[in-house]
């Protein structure tokens, strides 16, 4: 991993307006899901593809070897304000290593997030954190948290059969947001394109959509050298 990325702070931004998962009553937890949308290769030719890395949260090592194109958790605690340190993973000692970056953030009360570690147009690392929409899923509909942590706008598709021409109706994620889309139910495929074009970025991939459940999607690497992937799904269960 070359210098100028193990010395790079995140700013991990709280994403605007926080969303309260219905039916938790006094829940006084907070959640957290991870997902690293940090390719090694993007960052240096020569590093490791996955880039393991180990997160500290207030002091406690959590997240042990999380590797590029995993999405973990979730992970849950008392809400209040969190510190995190994210170094090189070292797997005789976890989180032994030196901090890469460091962030602060509150997090609410039957809240849950979602973390992105991913690289800034300098191939810095960098990192969003997002509340996630639990309310009740309707019976006979789902739901997909779609993220994307390049540093281009893209769109996806999703189609009964494999498609590559754009075509499908695009589903448009500018670069560094998560947007919310009610996929169809069954098996489907997905393709990744700059955002309204035919130009194919990735996929297409099979997907499988089962009623009131949720999904966390990520669109990982760079369209600048044709890096980009489809990273999840992640999924969550009975959202009733």
């Amino acid at each position: 991993m070359k210098s100028g990325l193990v010395h790079t702070v995140v700013a991990i931004a709280l994403g605007s307006g926080l969303f309260t998962a219905s039916g938790l009553g006094q829940d006084n937890n907070t959640y957290l899901y991870l997902v690293h949308a940090a390719s090694g290769r993007n960052s240096s030719p020569t590093a490791n593809p996955e880039i393991p890395v180990d997160i500290s949260i207030n002091g406690t090592c959590v997240v042990k070897g999380l590797s590029f194109g995993e999405i973990r958790g979730p992970y849950s605690a008392p809400a209040g304000a969190f510190s995190f340190q994210v170094s090189t993973a070292n797997s005789i000692a976890p989180c032994a290593n030196a901090a890469i970056f460091s962030a602060n953030s509150p997090m609410s009360a039957a809240t849950t997030y979602l973390g992105v570690i991913s690289l800034d147009a300098s191939n810095a690392l960098s990192g969003q954190l997002y509340p996630l929409d639990l309310s009740s899923i309707a019976a006979g509909t789902a739901k997909a948290f779609v993220v994307n942590a390049t540093t281009q706008n893209l769109s996806a598709t999703v189609t009964s059969m494999p498609t590559t021409d754009g075509s499908g109706g695009q589903f448009s994620v500018p670069a560094e947001t998560l947007k919310i889309a009610s996929p169809p139910l069954g098996v489907n495929y997905t393709s990744i394109y700059i955002d309204q074009t035919n130009t194919l970025e990735a996929g297409p991939v099979q997907i499988e959509t089962l009623g009131r459940n949720a999904y966390i999607y990520v669109f990982a690497g760079s369209a600048s050298n044709g890096t980009v992937q489809l990273v999840g799904p992640k999924v969550i269960h009975g959202v009733y």
